[in-house]
This record gives C-alpha cells, structure tokens and sequence, in this order.
C-alpha cells in the first residue's frame, strides 16, 4: 500500500526553540503523523520531508507523552533563575576568595539555592574555574643536598 503526500519544502529559515532544536510547522505536523500511522519509519520520512532524523524523532517522542500534536515539542519554559541572580552569584564569588575555596553545593545554598551544576556551569563561564592546589613535599636539607647531587651526576 503506498501513499503519495505532496513533498512540503521548508521554510527558507527555521524557527527554533530555546533548545536549538526546529519547530514543524503545522503541515509537517501532519504529514509527519500520517506517514506514521501508514507505517513509515523515522529516517524514511526525516529523508521524504526533508528534515533531520532527530527531529522527527524528538517530535514523536513528544507527541507519544503528551498525545497531542499541538503540546509536542514544547520547551521547559521559564528559566529558574533570572540573570540578575546569576550575575549576583558569579560577582560574589569572584570578589570572594574565600567563597572560591568552598564547595559548589555551598556556594548555590547562600545564593537562592541554585543547584551545584548550575553553580559550577555559569562559573566555567565566568572563567572561573575549579582544582585542587597540588600538593608538593617540603624538601629537607639531606633530600636537598641528594637533588643536587643527582643533578650535577656525582
């Protein structure tokens, strides 16, 4: 049984969502959909409609949760916290030697508890970043005079 659907060209430019991924629009919606119930696999119809395998795929898995095309590949929404409170956050740890040593998880808790990842992912951009001071072993006056003594081949 085959079924011929006009082949839909897509916009000139895409619109995306926060995630970087494409919206379809309505009438891929629905030629997408109804190339799945006639039993078309994914890459077959990402290659027919001329779109990415992934967001064909990412559409049905939205559409699988929520069962309707209208909510499917929805966006997360709003962020949890605004830039303001970030900058906050980055501005007091850099003015702050002491908050630098501290742990993550300590840092979010006095900052509006802001989980440690977020944390540690808007201080990376910041250029801050985290590692432990190496460690190096005092060198007494024996071990000192037995360097030297390697060094000079005695």
């Amino acid at each position: 049984m085959s079924t011929s659907i006009s082949h839909q060209t897509p916009p000139h430019v895409p619109s995306m969502d926060t995630s970087g991924h494409r919206l379809l629009t309505n009438k891929q919606k629905m030629a997408t959909l109804s190339l799945r119930t006639t039993g078309w696999k994914t890459s077959r119809t990402a290659k027919h409609l001329n779109l990415n395998y992934h967001t064909i795929y990412q559409f049905y898995k939205c559409y699988d949760t929520s069962g309707s095309k209208e909510n499917a590949y929805s966006t997360s929404g709003n962020p949890k916290y605004s830039p303001q409170a970030i900058r906050n956050m980055v501005r007091s740890t850099q003015k702050d030697a002491q908050s630098r040593r501290s742990p993550l998880k300590d840092i979010g808790a006095n900052n509006g508890g802001m989980s440690a990842s977020t944390v540690a992912r808007h201080l990376k951009q910041a250029g801050i970043k985290s590692y432990k001071a190496t460690r190096a072993p005092l060198l007494s006056p024996v071990n000192k005079q037995k360097s030297i003594a390697v060094c000079l081949g005695a």
